[in-house]
């Protein structure tokens, strides 16, 4: 669990009341990440992260991490990323971060091979030459990434709180979409309970260009073989997850869905 936030403005009177809201987030954060917090900034965009080391305990692993024209925060964990650095010949990396074999892959095979990530992710990278920023959230929406779009820029991060503070929008809960998460105890794709902040939807990529246009991709899904049997695809499931330079917890409800992971 780390903490990521960012902007990204065209506005030069926004820049330093976003460039401070940015350096807060990073004690914001600080329960998400107390391993370590550092930001980027560049004329336009700045990105801010909290580490919670799980994977690399080493300092090589901080982020924000840059690889070429690319730099990126990330939260979470990419299970198979010893897989895809096998199948796509990436060698010559300088961690051993699940973190840093995604920019990679991004920087030689574009966003369209974030369909082959299996994992739990939100993260955001941008690149210095196209002065394009793209968030990116994995397919069930497990880990939270909020954003604003207003006039004066687009901003983003783990807590709705931190971005509506530095978006300048008010954090107001929409009494519509509470009663719909009290009513069927969810929130449609896309959305949140507050007025002003929405979430980035499962599977999806939000790309902000240097006009701060949004464009989005959808993030397809990984093919299955139907001929695999449930216990092949769930031990090679249980077994991806289990990835870590820290020590692991199982935590069981009781119910047969959690006990079959021992």
């Amino acid at each position: 669990m780390c903490g990521l936030a960012g902007y990204a403005t065209t506005d030069n009177n926004e820049l330093i009341n976003a460039s401070h809201w940015l350096s807060c987030t990073t004690t914001w954060q600080h329960h998400r990440g107390p391993d370590s917090s550092n930001i980027y900034e560049s004329e336009s965009v700045g990105l801010s992260h909290n580490r919670l080391s799980i994977i690399d305990l080493s300092d090589k692993g901080n982020q924000p991490i840059a690889i070429g024209d690319w730099v990126m925060v990330f939260n979470g964990e990419i299970y198979n990323f010893k897989a895809l650095m096998k199948s796509r010949s990436l060698s010559k990396l300088k961690t051993n971060s699940d973190s840093e074999v995604l920019v990679e892959l991004i920087d030689q095979f574009g966003f369209e091979v974030t369909s082959e990530l299996e994992g739990m992710f939100a993260f955001a990278v941008y690149n210095a030459e196209t002065q394009v920023l793209t968030l990116g959230r994995d397919r069930f929406g497990e880990k939270p990434l909020f954003y604003a779009n207003v006039s004066n820029g687009f901003f983003f991060g783990s807590n709705p709180i931190g971005v509506s503070k530095m978006a300048k929008v008010p954090i107001e809960i929409s009494n519509e979409r509470l009663a719909h998460y009290l009513k069927y105890q969810y929130l449609p794709e896309g959305t949140s309970v507050f007025t002003s902040v929405v979430q980035v939807p499962p599977g999806t990529l939000i790309h902000v260009d240097k006009k701060l246009e949004v464009s989005t991709q959808e993030v397809k899904n990984r093919s299955v073989a139907m001929t695999q049997d449930f216990r092949t695809i769930f031990t090679e499931s249980v077994r991806d997850c289990m990835v870590s330079d820290v020590p692991i917890g199982l935590a069981l409800s009781g119910g047969v869905d959690s006990t079959v992971t021992l």
